[in-house]
C-alpha cells in the first residue's frame, strides 16, 4: 500500500545570499564633541530598509545613507554616526550640514559622509608651505595636509614613498584670506592637492577612509593578497574588460625650471594595438615633478601599470567584517569567469543591510 509521500518528491537547494539569516544592525550618534563620547542608541529607529554603506579608494570620501522611521531627538547635523551589522563597526562618520531628508511616505533618510568629507571644503588656514630643506616629504606632507582638514591624527593611517617635495621651489597651499589689496582670496582645495601628491609619487597611492572611520594612504598597485574569495564563500560574479583601457605611451610634465621644461616619456608596443593604432596615449601634469629623473620615473611606473587590459571584477559575500580589505589585495577564483587565483586590488566594498539580509559588495581590478 502506497504511502502518504510516495507520489512526492522534495528538492531543497541552498541559494548563497538567500535570507538564512536576520543581521543584527545597530546605530548610534556620538553627542559628544571629540575625542571625548557620549553615545547614545538609536538602533529602535532604523526602518525595514535598513542602511548603505559605500566606501572606495577613489572617491572623494565614505558615505552612509540610513533611513530612519522618524528623526530621534538627538540626532543632529553634525554629530556622529555608527553603523553596525552583526557587531561590526561598518561605518564611523558624522551627519553634515543638509544631511537629513524628510520622505513623503514619513521616513527620514540620513546622508552621513566620513573624515575625508573634511578634505572637500575649501582651506581656510593660513597659507601652508613645504619644501625639502625641512625635510617635507610625500609621507609627512600628506599627514600634514590631512589634519590640517581637522582630521584627529588617532584617525590616520598614513604611508608613501618618501619621495621628497618642494626641492626647486617651495609647494605652497594657500588659505582662504584677505589679499593684500583688501579682497578676499580664494582657498585651494586638500583634496585635489592630496590627489595631485597621490598621482605623482612612484607608486600611485591612493587616500581612502575605511569601516572604522580612519583616513588611510596606501600604494595604489597589486601586492600581497589578504583575503580569498571562490564560489566556497562568494556569490555574484562578474567580469569585464573595460574597453580602450591599454595606454602605452605616457608623458609626464613637471615644473619647468628655469623656462625648461621637466619632461619624460615612457613608451612600449602592445599586441593588441596594431597599425595604424599602436599607441594610445596620455599626460600626467604635476608641478611637484621637479626634477627630470623623478620625471622619468614616474613615466615608467604608469607605463608599466597601464599597458595592459583593465579588468572589473565584482562579487558578493555575507556581511564581511574583514577592514583592510579595500585598498589592499584579494584572491579571485571563479572558473566561469575565467578567473584561478587571480590578484585584484579592491577598489570598492559596499555593505547593504536590513531587516532581512546583509552582504559585502567588492570591485576590485588588474590588467591582463
Amino acid at each position: 500500500k502506497a504511502g502518504p509521500f510516495d507520489a512526492y518528491s522534495i528538492s531543497l537547494r541552498f541559494q548563497p545570499g538567500a535570507d538564512v539569516y536576520r543581521p543584527q544592525m545597530a546605530l548610534q550618534v556620538d553627542t559628544a564633541t571629540f575625542p571625548s563620547s557620549s553615545v547614545v542608541d538609536i538602533t529602535p529607529y532604523l526602518a525595514p530598509a535598513g542602511f548603505q554603506i559605500e566606501l572606495a579608494t577613489d572617491t572623494d570620501n565614505g558615505s552612509a545613507s540610513i533611513t530612519m522611521i522618524s528623526l530621534p531627538g538627538d540626532v543632529e547635523e553634525g554629530l556622529r554616526i555608527y553603523a553596525y551589522g552583526d557587531g561590526t563597526l561598518l561605518f564611523n562618520g558624522f551627519l553634515p550640514d543638509g544631511g537629513t531628508a524628510w520622505n513623503e511616505d514619513g521616513t527620514v533618510t540620513l546622508s552621513c559622509v566620513d573624515a575625508l568629507f573634511k578634505l572637500r571644503l575649501p582651506y581656510g588656514g593660513i597659507d601652508r608651505t613645504y619644501d625639502s630643506a625641512s625635510g617635507d616629504t610625500d609621507t609627512n606632507v600628506a599627514q600634514n595636509v590631512v589634519e590640517a582638514a581637522g582630521v584627529d591624527v588617532s584617525l590616520t593611517s598614513i604611508q608613501g614613498e618618501g619621495r621628497a617635495i618642494g626641492t626647486a621651489q617651495d609647494v605652497v597651499i594657500k588659505g582662504g584670506g584677505i589679499d593684500i589689496d583688501g579682497n578676499p582670496s580664494a582657498a585651494d582645495s586638500l583634496m585635489e592637492f592630496l590627489r595631485l601628491l597621490d598621482t605623482s609619487v612612484v607608486p600611485n597611492h591612493a587616500t581612502f577612509t575605511r569601516a572604522n572611520g580612519a583616513v588611510y594612504r596606501r600604494p595604489r598597485e597589486i601586492g600581497s593578497s589578504v583575503a580569498s574569495f571562490s564560489t566556497s564563500n562568494a556569490w555574484g560574479f562578474t567580469r569585464r574588460r573595460q574597453p580602450g583601457s591599454i595606454v602605452n605611451k605616457w608623458l609626464v610634465k613637471g615644473l619647468p625650471i628655469a623656462d625648461i621644461p621637466t619632461e619624460a616619456e615612457a613608451s612600449a608596443t602592445n599586441s593588441y594595438l596594431v597599425f595604424p593604432w599602436e599607441y594610445n596615449s596620455q599626460e600626467r601634469n604635476s608641478y611637484l615633478v621637479d626634477d627630470p629623473i623623478w620625471a622619468q620615473d614616474l613615466a615608467d611606473w604608469l607605463l608599466a601599470d597601464t599597458n595592459g587590459r583593465l579588468n572589473i571584477v565584482t562579487w558578493t559575500t555575507t556581511l564581511n567584517n574583514q577592514t583592510d580589505i579595500l585598498g589592499s589585495t584579494a584572491t579571485v577564483t571563479s572558473s566561469r569567469h575565467d578567473l584561478s587565483s587571480t590578484l585584484v586590488y579592491v577598489a570598492g566594498v559596499r555593505h547593504s543591510a536590513d531587516r532581512q539580509t546583509a552582504t559585502s559588495s567588492f570591485t576590485g581590478v588588474f590588467r591582463d
